[in-house]
């Protein structure tokens, strides 16, 4: 680096000439002095050394400036034109890999569409199998019940004389009706013997159903009445119930098991005999249908007597419980309030 005020040459990437002191600037291409024989710029007209015309009268040459290229408005032009070039290529990128993901969403959502309309599908066809063998069911069921109609209710014990444990199994039983005529009379006898069959007292009902139980060494004898096993044969209480209710729900004469074919709760009892009637009207509850049993073959240790009698036109309120026995005459029963069971850990 030499120094234009003294001449003297510094070291190289020096600022300040060691020699004058003087702040050491880039000079540039340099030339000889003929005179002194000093390097000195070629900008210089006269040597700062000598004081000799370096060119000789001539202009020194033009050397080109060093200072730091600038921007025009071309270059900024250019470099937007990249940036716009840039961006919309991004941009299209990215709605290209949105077209592509967007269309492998809808194929998805297409085929779980398939799949569920499938599904359904399969589940009306199901739906309809199903249909086809309740209404193949529900036909069997109208014409066994048709046929039950006109030519009475078959059960698995007809009308006749019963020794419990050889001809009939012990159980409790359901009894009805064999034709289902309102006026005739069904009735039962339950001895401890064949030959005591029509000495003890007798159950009856009016057309519509009631309940016994036997045990094994009973003979039962049974009029115009059908029995079958309960737990078999509630099917035929249910489908043919109504034909022994009012319009108001009320259950007509006849027995019942509370739970089993009725439901536990209130009820009011009320007499359908005219005013000037002299038959007697009541409602007769035991607390099993067993103990009905014993009462009649005159073998309870205790008569428990409850017995709500009820004057022509007039009625009265019971209540009665799960597993309680409750025989009508010439009264029905119509639900007032229901008992709701909890469940046995909240009982």
């Amino acid at each position: 680096m030499i120094c234009g005020k003294c001449g003297t040459e510094n070291k190289k990437g020096a600022e300040i000439c060691e020699n004058c002191g003087e702040k050491l600037e880039q000079l540039g291409k340099t030339t000889t002095c003929k005179q002194c024989g000093k390097i000195v710029p070629t900008k210089y007209q006269f040597c700062p050394f000598c004081g000799s015309d370096i060119w000789e009268g001539k202009e020194p040459p033009k050397t080109k400036s060093l200072k730091k290229p600038k921007i025009t408005g071309g270059k900024i032009v250019l470099i937007l034109g990249l940036m716009i070039i840039f961006v919309f290529g991004m941009f299209v990128w990215g709605i290209t890999k949105y077209a592509a993901a967007r269309m492998r969403i809808d194929e998805k959502l297409e085929m779980a569409e398939a799949a569920k309309e499938n599904s359904a599908l399969n589940a009306a066809q199901e739906d309809k199998s199903e249909e086809a063998e309740e209404e193949v069911e529900e036909e069997a069921t109208e014409e066994e019940s048709d046929s039950q109609d006109e030519d009475g209710l078959e059960g698995d014990y007809d009308a006749g004389e019963y020794e419990v444990g050889v001809d009939i199994p012990e159980g409790t039983y359901l009894l009805i009706n064999d034709d289902f005529e309102i006026s005739k009379l069904c009735y039962f006898y339950n001895a401890p013997s064949r030959d005591l069959l029509n000495e003890y007292d007798y159950g009856f009902f009016f057309g519509g159903f009631d309940v016994v139980y036997i045990a094994d060494g009973d003979f039962i004898n049974l009029n115009h009445c059908v029995a079958s096993p309960l737990e078999d044969a509630l099917w035929m209480f249910q489908d043919h119930a109504e034909k022994f209710m009012d319009d108001d729900g009320m259950y007509y004469e006849g027995g019942y098991i509370v739970g089993d074919m009725i439901p536990a709760g209130t009820y009011e009892v009320v007499s359908y005999t005219s005013l000037d009637s002299d038959i007697k009207n009541y409602a007769q509850v035991w607390s099993s249908v067993n103990q009905r049993r014993l009462e009649l073959r005159h073998e309870a240790d205790e008569m428990e007597n409850n017995v709500y009698y009820v004057d022509s036109g007039e009625s009265t309120t019971i209540t009665l419980e799960e597993g309680q026995y409750v025989y009508c005459s010439t009264v029905g029963l119509r639900l007032l309030s229901q008992e709701v069971m909890l469940p046995k850990k909240l009982a």
